[in-house]
């Protein structure tokens, strides 16, 4: 299992690098892991430091796991009797690494438990004979040959990306949920000790006895105080999201989605999390052509229009160039122009939005190659045309591949490339200046290097571009 010392590591890369906290301090100092809390002296040296919060990992369970066999197998069965050495670069069997624990935030004032994160993450990849610890007659009695070395080397494999999903679940819980509770009573009442302040009673000489002077005067007349009345705070702007996620067709030709629903839902939840917006959604979930046409042409009148797609896109071919689609549930590969929403049709639509700002994601592809999120039209040869048919539109679109590339997914991440890193960006990783906003650039610079190096290994080249006005921002944080 990952050594606590690994997730403090983590926990603090990740406190510094989003800065959660102003101050952030590492101490080496051992804590009572059977009783979840700091010790002494830890909280001694914490407290000579200023420092007001402790955050410490607790593992209650770590596992590797086997999980059987890829796709691959067979073929590399048969690569095996006949090339050995050249089986053992195929990843053909598929592993799980799971993590259960809290990360426990104590007061340093009064040495309580203030607040607890649970964290509940599993990662799974298909592996190599390397990365799982080479062994010679792995291939066939796999997962019983393996001994403690090849679990290690399991372990060390799926290590960085557990790590990474642990990351996302602890500042999730430190700002939405950590964040909440700090306003509560409770939070109050285990932070920080009460003052309790001494008040000595009056001494009052009898009347007799007062000087002239010390005489109480008559009550002053009172007057009434005018009653200060607040102004009601500002509304927040609107920000309106349609979010489409298509991975299942009626026409079996055009395939599926991987992934497409799961990123739709979490795309929706990171939008309605973002507090400096009163945020309105409609999720689509494998929406026909009606209905997203409908739900374009529905959208209230907003300081910020979103769009988010996820599924599979297509050329069709026309007679000198070809016609780009996004394929909803209902799309029929034989008369894609009625059926599917043409790029030029969508991009009307969309600038129809009443919206101050409008930005359009788009993680599908569209080379019609049958890798990826787009489909295989054989025969029929599209060819893409120069350039996206919103490319002059008024608003900000950032797809995730040109128009002649596809959209990758990862079954390691279980996301597509692309929404994978957009994710990470709208969490503020994408924020390159600290203004508590992305910009359409920003979103890009972010995300652009990063799905070109992970498509790289799948020997694909994929590039997110970004068309219209770089400057459209997405609030992160609320003005204050």
């Amino acid at each position: 299992m990952p050594s606590e010392g690994v997730l403090s590591e983590a926990l603090v890369s990740t406190l510094r690098e989003f800065k959660v906290f102003p101050k952030v301090e590492s101490f080496k100092d051992e804590y009572d892991v059977k009783r979840a809390e700091p010790t002494e002296n830890m909280l001694k040296v914490a407290k000579e430091k200023g420092v007001d919060l402790l955050i410490f990992p607790i593992v209650k369970r770590a596992e590797v796991f086997y999980i059987g066999t890829t796709g691959a197998y067979i073929p590399n069965l048969i690569l095996w009797f006949f090339l050995d050495c050249c089986s053992w670069f195929v990843a053909d069997e598929e592993y799980g690494y799971a993590l259960e624990g809290n990360f426990e935030i104590v007061s340093v004032h009064t040495g309580k438990k203030v607040f607890s994160i649970p964290i509940g993450v599993e990662v799974k990849g298909a592996l190599d004979d390397f990365q799982r610890g080479w062994k010679i007659w792995g291939i066939i009695r796999v997962p019983s040959s393996l001994n403690d070395g090849n679990w290690d080397n399991v372990r060390d494999t799926l290590t960085p990306h557990l790590v990474e999903e642990i990351k996302e679940a602890v500042l999730r819980g430190l700002l939405v949920n950590f964040a909440a509770y700090t306003t509560t009573s409770e939070f109050a009442e285990s932070y920080k000790p009460r003052e309790v302040v001494a008040v000595k009673p009056p001494t009052e000489k009898p009347p007799e006895e007062r000087p002239p002077e010390e005489k109480p005067k008559p009550p002053e007349t009172a007057t009434e105080t005018p009653t200060v009345v607040e102004p009601p705070k500002p509304k927040k702007p609107v920000l309106f999201a349609v979010v489409v996620g298509v991975g299942e067709y009626k026409d079996k030709r055009l395939g599926k989605s991987s992934f497409a629903i799961e990123d739709a839902k979490e795309v929706e939840r990171v939008l309605k999390e973002l507090k400096a917006y009163e945020v309105k959604t409609v999720l689509l979930s494998d929406a026909t052509k009606e209905t997203l046409e409908k739900s374009l042409s529905e959208v209230e009148e907003c300081e910020m229009f979103v769009f988010y797609f996820a599924g599979n896109g297509a050329t069709a071919p026309e007679v000198e160039t070809g016609k780009q689609f996004l394929l909803l549930s209902d799309s029929d590969i034989k008369d894609l122009d009625s059926t599917a929403l043409s790029l030029e049709k969508f991009s009307e639509l969309v600038s129809n939005v009443k919206a101050k700002n409008k930005l359009v994601l788009l993680d599908a592809g569209f080379n019609s190659s049958g890798a990826g999120r787009t489909i295989d039209i054989g025969e029929l040869k599209a060819n893409p045309p120069a350039k996206f048919a919103f490319a002059e539109a008024k608003f900000s679109t950032l797809s995730a591949c040109t128009n002649s590339q596809t959209a990758l997914t990862s079954p390691l991440v279980k996301r597509g490339f692309f929404t994978h890193y957009l994710l990470k960006a709208l969490s503020g990783e994408a924020d390159e200046n600290g203004d508590g906003a992305v910009s359409a650039e920003e979103l890009v610079n972010h995300i652009k290097p990063k799905v070109e190096e992970q498509a790289k290994t799948e020997g694909i080249e994929q590039t997110p571009l970004l068309s219209g006005d770089p400057s459209v921002k997405i609030m992160l944080k609320e003005e204050k």
